[in-house]
Order: C-alpha cells, then structure tokens, then sequence
C-alpha cells in the first residue's frame, strides 16, 4: 500500500472525494483545493484558479469529460481549461449524473434547498415540499433502471421521476453505494429514534 500525502504534492490530507475520469487519471478534493493526478505528476487547482471553494467535497464527471465540483460554496465546471460556477454560496455535499447528462447535486448546512438538478439549461429544485425526506442531503446514487436515490439526514429517498418512496426514515444517512447485483447498501449514522440501531442497511 502507497500513501500519497501533502509531502507527496497533494494539496491536503483530509480528503473528501476521489474520481477517476477516462484517461485514468486521478482527481482528489479535499479542504485545501482539487488535486489531479496522471501517475507521475500532481497539479492542484484552488481559489486562484477559478474553483468557487477550496473546501471540496464531492466530485462527478461527465461524458465529456467536465469536472463537477462540489465545494462548500457552490459547484464548480472545470472543462480543463475554464471555470465555471453554479449555485454560489450553497454547500454541495453531492453530485451525480444521470444517462441523459443531467446533473443533480445534493445540498445541506444553511439556507439548503435539498436537491437541485440541472439538464444544461434550467434547474429544476427538490425539497420535502417536493417528496424529498429532508432537506439535507449527503449522497445520490443512481440505479440501472436511472431511478434517484438520496441520503438525506432523515432517511432515503427514491425517486424514479415522477414518484418519492422513503425508507429508513428517522435516520441519518451518510452514503449509498450499488453493488453489481444492483444491491443498494446505505451506510447510517447513529441510532434510529424508534430504537433501531444504525450501522449498514441493504
């Protein structure tokens, strides 16, 4: 085992998120800036490159290879050689994209909004007004059959489009992952207030 640290050319590390695009290299978001790693060199990107916040926590990339940043003050687009920002001020805590290419971004902390999504174009927001379980959500996977699902701090949300389900209610979910059966594995935080304990649900 390798451990890669700041002495390495990383730019922090407390890291957050990793993603691998298709060339095989390695991007790393952490609390210091978003490093990227090509097997042999380490360059990172910060506030003065044009990332919204050097806080980063979630990262997603698209078929065209754009880099979807989610930091503590909003989500990032890095094409390789632009920045753009969207849903400034906002912590982004989630980011995934779905088969059509739209994107959809988990909220949480002050003023959250719950989940946005954006198809290029228009934003498209989600909220327990909406059939979202709560408004602060921490991971978004999506399903072979393209259906959402959202951990959120009072429990999962399915969504397949048109309809909510929710289940584990009353418990906070920290991140989802889908195994190659299509098993969905929720890990939790804490105990459940009906007395449940927490742990890994599948």
């Amino acid at each position: 085992m390798i451990n890669y640290t700041i002495a390495n050319g990383l730019a922090d590390d407390d890291v957050n998120a990793i993603s691998i695009d298709a060339q095989g290299i390695k991007w790393f978001g952490t609390m210091s800036g978003l490093s990227r790693y090509d097997g042999t060199k380490w360059t990172t990107y910060t506030k003065s490159d044009g990332l919204t916040d050097d806080h980063i926590w979630s990262i997603a990339i698209d078929s065209q290879g754009n880099k979807w940043i989610g930091t503590a003050s909003g989500v990032s687009e890095f094409d390789g050689t632009h920045w753009t920002t969207y849903l400034s001020g906002k912590w982004v805590t989630a980011v995934a994209i779905d088969a059509q290419g739209n994107k959809w971004f988990g909220l949480r902390g002050s003023r959250v909004i719950g989940v946005s999504k954006f198809d290029g174009t228009n934003w498209t927001n989600y909220n327990t007004t909406n059939g979202l379980a709560c408004d602060s959500v921490s991971s978004i996977v999506i399903d072979a059959q393209g259906n959402k699902w959202f951990g959120t701090d009072n429990g999962v949300s399915e969504f397949d489009g048109t309809q909510w389900t929710t289940y584990l209610n009353v418990i906070v979910i920290t991140h989802i992952a889908i195994d190659a059966q299509g098993y969905l594995w929720f890990a939790t935080m804490g105990s459940r207030l009906d007395g449940t304990n927490g742990g890994v649900y599948k």
